[in-house]
């Protein structure tokens, strides 16, 4: 809402006011709070003090003490009679003066501004607290001839904005335009005319002789006596923390929506690369260079996969590793180890930069940010993101780079356990398990049985694992089962000569699911044969099969046994090839344990509401998701789009 006239006239009465307490003139300050108060009113008005005889006129042109008196002696700050209205200087018991009136027509507003007036009265005549409060100020505030061609006062805040004394302003009033920047000094200038006239405000730069820029936003109002402007007084504040934050958080808040938009692009990419590319294509237009990339395969050095921007022949000229030698200490060495973010605020004194320090400076990059692109614990690759300018990457901007690391390693690992399920040719890892369930081990070896794992799949924090027995007595892998912490439960699906099908629920081994799937891979079958217990990963073709081996020897009681690369079957029907692209993963899951728990068998090895317990989902959605694959398994056989 805007300010009316009369506002803006009752503020520039007090501030004039309260400029003129800095000079320390009580005698002044009298003359020129009642010239302005009955400026601004329209109506004549005094200062009274009480005097051994009544109270004394010290200054105007009301001369009805009857007045004062009434309001020395009364009760309340404001007080009215025929005569007009008198507000009480000082406080209760201790007055030092009366400013009256000569008008009972005044608003509510009006009653403010005297308020106001009197409040200023006070403070100049506490002792001079007045001026201490002004010298205290962060803000410049300043008084000055309409001219300026004399300062009247400025307080100690100049020398901290403009970095000059004020004894220089004091012997030279303009000189306060030198430290304007040369593409705002005309400007301002042009506006001194003005400052005679009426209130004005003006936000611009001043270059302080550190070279560093503050922002001033800098307001200025006439102080008139008698209908002539005598004086001009100013705040000039301080602003460049405040544009800052608007800047940061404008450019927050852009970056925001380009990360929706690139969010959008990352989940309707079908490939890595193109997934990648499209990243950096438009990270690269708010920023001066983008790449991504990760460790080459068995070895430390880092390499780029995709990059946009201003590249020049950056990638070819450095080296960055994550090991322990100097070119690890970087950003991207340093992400990789941690995967955590790394951000180097200012390129060019940075010591940990100093390896690339000159290939970055002469392609203009000014500040680096390195995000690990992770899910589930494993490492994809790193975003490395460069700014034009230093200090470019804020707190905010920080956490959205964050996010859209973990969003495209999230699409990432959906892309590759994707590949893993639809691809022709397959990579499969055999071990052997040294740490699997000992009592499972053991009922295999007593009896002399096979059992044989076939399908599994993880549900929320459970692993479920269905497959067959042979030689096994049931009761034997019921009590197994019984014996062992990480397995919860056995139930027995269907049965034949010789052997019986499982359904097998466990706990211990779901960060191994975990882990399999974050390097797109898939635990495709296990067996339990004669004390010995082996299993086989599956893994789409190109996939890095050494970081695999690694993580499962490191993390687990395995150790490796054979690599060997199949084609799958041919598919049953034309259709498994459409069938695979339209299934969601819930679908497929929901479709993969009603087959394997027997809800096909006739009669039913298990009912829907146990499939959708082991699922754990309702039944009615467990119904939802059955439907609509059988519709999408039906409308592939049939040859339907």
């Amino acid at each position: 809402m805007g300010v009316d006239a009369d506002e803006r006239d009752r503020r520039k009465a007090v501030a004039g006011i309260a400029m003129g307490a800095l000079e320390g003139d009580g005698r002044r300050l009298a003359v020129d709070a009642v010239a302005a108060v009955g400026d601004v009113l329209a109506a004549p008005a005094a200062l009274f003090e009480p005097g051994p005889d009544g109270p004394e006129r010290l200054a105007g042109e009301f001369d009805d003490s009857s007045l004062a008196e009434r309001a020395l002696t009364g009760e309340g700050r404001v007080v009215a009679s025929e005569a007009g209205v008198g507000a009480v200087v000082g406080p209760a018991g201790d007055p030092r003066g009366v400013l009256c009136v000569g008008s009972r027509e005044l608003s509510e507003a009006d009653i403010g501004f005297l308020e106001d007036v009197v409040t200023v009265l006070e403070r100049a005549w506490a002792g001079g607290k007045f001026r201490q409060f002004a010298e205290r100020l962060e803000e410049v505030v300043w008084m000055s001839s309409v001219e300026i061609d004399e300062i009247h006062y400025v307080n100690p805040a100049y020398e901290e904005v403009w970095g000059r004394s004020r004894e220089s302003l004091y012997e030279e009033p303009m000189s306060f335009l030198e430290g304007i920047h040369s593409e705002d000094r005309d400007r301002i200038r042009e506006t001194i005319p003005q400052r005679a006239r009426d209130e004005y405000e003006e936000v611009y730069r001043v270059v302080r002789p550190d070279d560093s820029i503050r922002w001033v936003r800098d307001r200025a109002y006439p102080i008139r006596e008698g209908g002539e402007v005598r004086r001009v007084v100013g705040i000039a504040e301080d602003v460049t923390e405040r544009r800052e934050r608007r800047r940061r958080l404008e450019r927050a808040n852009r970056l925001n929506r380009l990360c929706q938009e690139i969010t959008h692009l990352v989940i309707t990419t079908p490939d890595r690369q193109t997934l990648e590319q499209r990243v950096c294509d438009r990270l690269a237009e708010p920023y001066r260079f983008v790449w991504i990339g990760g460790l080459a395969p068995g070895g430390t050095r880092v390499i780029s996969r995709v990059w946009a921007g201003v590249e020049e022949g950056y990638l070819d000229a450095v080296r960055i590793t994550a090991d322990e030698a100097e070119t690890a200490a970087g950003p991207t060495g340093r992400a990789v180890e941690t995967q955590e973010v790394q951000v180097v605020t200012d390129i060019t004194t940075d010591p940990d930069f100093e390896p690339w320090r000159e290939a970055a400076v002469a392609r203009g990059y000014r500040a680096s940010i390195a995000v690990p692109i992770a899910h589930d614990g494993l490492l994809y690759g790193l975003l490395n993101v460069y700014a034009a300018c230093p200090d470019a990457f804020s707190g905010d901007e920080t956490r959205v780079l964050s996010r859209l690391g973990e969003v495209i390693g999230h699409a990432i690992a959906a892309i590759e356990r994707k590949a893993a399920l639809a691809g022709d040719t397959v990579v499969e890892l055999e071990f052997r398990a040294e740490g699997f369930p000992e009592a499972l081990v053991a009922c295999s070896r007593e009896s002399g049985g096979i059992l044989r794992f076939e399908h599994l799949s993880r549900h929320d924090d459970r692993l479920i694992a269905y497959g067959t027995a042979t030689g096994v007595p049931e009761e034997r892998l019921c009590g197994a089962v019984e014996r062992e912490e990480d397995l919860v439960s056995v139930r027995v699906i269907e049965r034949e000569e010789g052997s019986y099908g499982f359904e097998l629920e466990a706990d211990g081994a779901v960060p191994l699911v975990e882990t399999l799937a974050g390097y797109g891979g898939r635990l495709s079958s296990a067996t339990i044969a004669d004390g010995d217990c082996r299993f086989v990963v599956e893994l789409p073709e190109g996939a890095d099969t050494r970081r695999l081996i690694d993580a499962l020897e490191s993390g687990y009681e395995t150790s490796y046994v054979a690599k060997r690369t199949t084609s799958r079957e041919a598919p049953a029907f034309p259709g498994t090839a459409l069938l695979d692209r339209r299934l969601t993963e819930r679908q497929r899951e929901v479709l993969e344990t009603a087959t394997y728990a027997g809800y096909f068998e006739w009669p039913r090895a298990t009912t829907g509401e146990e499939v959708a317990e082991r699922l754990g989902i309702a039944p009615a959605t467990f119904a939802q998701h059955l439907r609509a694959a059988e519709r999408k398994l039906f409308e592939a056989t049939f040859d339907r789009e």
